[in-house]
């Protein structure tokens, strides 16, 4: 069974070395929609509670956000594949103001989430940034 409160936590992206800004953001599994909420790793609600920030999320969803610390990107997110305690895909990110209605994550840019882990700096993100 899935446990709800444990977070799976983005520890892995490969791509630029904007993708960081990722790290350590979090899915939760909701048992009664058999998907995911997705948190922000720095938010909290004025309850205290972690930041909610899209729910509802299934494998094969496209879906967009505005992080609360990084106002200046619109960050689209696919997921690929997933199980309780581990949730894949990909990404890509723009500037506030481009249009992405129809925008899909890029594949050469993805992202690994999984339950128990600490994120670590994946080196093709980082070499992105020393060769930008």
């Amino acid at each position: 069974m899935c446990d709800p409160t444990q977070n799976i936590i983005i520890d892995k992206i490969h791509g630029p070395s904007e993708g960081l800004d990722l790290m350590g953001n979090f899915f939760r599994w909701v048992t009664e929609i058999d998907g995911f909420n997705y948190y922000d790793l720095y938010g909290k609600d004025e309850e205290g509670k972690d930041k909610l920030i899209i729910s509802n999320l299934r494998v094969g969803m496209v879906f967009n956000f505005v992080l609360p610390q990084f106002l200046d990107i619109v960050w689209v997110l696919n997921i690929t594949a997933s199980s309780c305690t581990f949730v894949a895909g990909n990404w890509s990110g723009f500037p506030i103001g481009t249009p992405i209605d129809d925008v899909v994550p890029e594949p050469d840019q993805s992202y690994q989430a999984q339950a128990g882990v600490t994120p670590v700096y994946e080196e093709s993100a980082v070499a992105a940034t020393a060769t930008a």
